[in-house]
């Protein structure tokens, strides 16, 4: 079984901003967070879970087409944040301004996926970076409140592919191998009306 996800690249220098500001300022939190090494940072487009060996191939072939006609795109950062919600922060993100092409690309893999068994998200897509996971379960708000008071540069990158990654599970962290990647190679749609 493959533990596997559909994710976005960041750039260099997004990964280094983020990075900085965990140096910098939230490692200070007076608050027990597991922090995502900057390596690791991404956007997740699909979680798709354990995946047998040949269904991969399955996956691989579903998706070439489809994303093969999607446009590479610009995506931009936003600022911090928090699910559930910040007052019960659970995991701690920093999000992306709204993309019309990001929200097509997550549906397009939806449909791709869902003849493969692999259900369509129920909850509306939330495009974001998790940056840090609260381990504790109480009055968390007031020591992580600086986190959400960052304030994030509207760094933009491009985004020429998605990345099908392997998640392997270790005592130190997950180690994230990509397994292909899938190029957008579709137009670029034209200005709205």
């Amino acid at each position: 079984m493959v533990r596997s996800f559909l994710a976005i690249d960041l750039s260099h220098e997004v990964r280094e901003v983020l990075a900085s500001h965990l140096r910098r300022e939230w490692r200070r939190l007076p608050c027990r967070i597991k922090w995502v090494a900057p390596e690791n940072l991404h956007v997740t487009l699909k979680f798709l879970a354990e995946v047998p060996e040949h269904g991969i191939n399955l996956i691989r072939q579903a998706l070439s087409a489809r994303l093969e006609a999607a446009p590479p795109m610009d995506l931009t950062l936003s600022g911090p944040g928090a699910f559930p919600v910040a007052a019960k922060a659970r995991v701690l993100w920093v999000g992306l301004k709204e993309s019309r092409e990001l929200l097509d690309l997550h549906s397009a893999i939806d449909t791709a996926l869902e003849p493969l068994g692999f259900e369509r998200e129920r909850k509306p897509f939330h495009p974001h970076i998790t940056v840090g996971r609260v381990r504790e379960r109480f009055s968390v708000y007031k020591k992580i409140h600086p986190f959400f008071e960052t304030q994030i540069e509207p760094l933009s990158f491009h985004v020429p592919d998605v990345v099908l990654y392997r998640s392997d599970l270790t005592p130190d962290g997950p180690i994230y191998s990509p397994i292909c990647r899938f190029a957008l190679n579709g137009p670029h749609p034209g200005p709205g009306p």
